[in-house]
């Protein structure tokens, strides 16, 4: 319902009760701003005692799901900016709350770890090279075409891998050195770890690959 309202001097929306709407939410806004402490002490103490059943209504409502959905479409930047303000100021609970669960169920750490070797690597292979801003990403089968083309050997000692290798960027990150397929080898993790962030050419000379 619109209607001329003489505060807003001008053609409103009105709730069913004849209020407009404007008008309501300004003075609703003023009201909670000088009882924002005594509000937030109410609606906590009611979370307290009507814990259970609020957890319940959250699980079992289909429209309060439609509801979060369709708040966090229209709020997505709002919502991801106080989830990781949030998540930075709580990043000591957080770490203490993950430790203690892991703890309690380590089946799932070494399970997972176990099941997913290759995919750990390539994860950490890409997450170091975004923060470096070197760009690229590695492609989820790298690993199986290098030990193809590698013929399962590490290129530095020339012995086989057997399991035993690190994904190495042959021109390193700290120099420039891209994320991407045609930048990896796989070497043994003592080859790599000797390798570290020298230039190919330079490490090659140091252990007389190259004359």
């Amino acid at each position: 319902m619109i209607k001329f309202c003489n505060k807003c001097k001008s053609d409103t929306d009105r709730y069913k009760n004849g209020q407009c709407k404007p008008c309501k939410k300004e003075k609703d806004a003023i009201y909670y701003e000088k009882n924002k402490e005594i509000i937030r002490a109410k609606q906590a103490e009611y979370y307290v005692e009507n814990n259970e059943q609020i957890k319940e209504q959250k699980k079992n409502s289909e429209s309060a799901k439609a509801w979060r959905k369709y708040n966090w479409e229209r709020n997505k930047e709002i919502l991801k900016t106080r989830t990781n303000e949030w998540r930075f100021r709580n990043r000591g609970k957080l770490c203490a709350y993950t430790k203690n669960w892991l703890s309690e169920h380590p089946e799932y750490s070494s399970q997972y770890r176990k099941s997913h070797l290759e995919k750990i690597r390539i994860h950490k292979q890409n997450r170091r090279a975004k923060e470096r801003i070197n760009g690229g990403k590695l492609s989820s089968d790298i690993v199986d075409k290098l030990m193809k083309l590698q013929k399962g050997k590490c290129v530095v000692c020339r012995k086989t891998l057997n399991g035993d290798y690190h994904l190495d960027h042959i021109t390193p990150i700290a120099l420039g050195g891209e994320n991407r397929d045609s930048n990896i080898q796989l070497l043994h993790s003592t080859c790599n770890k000797k390798k570290g962030k020298k230039h190919p050419v330079i490490f090659m000379n140091e252990n007389g690959f190259l004359l």
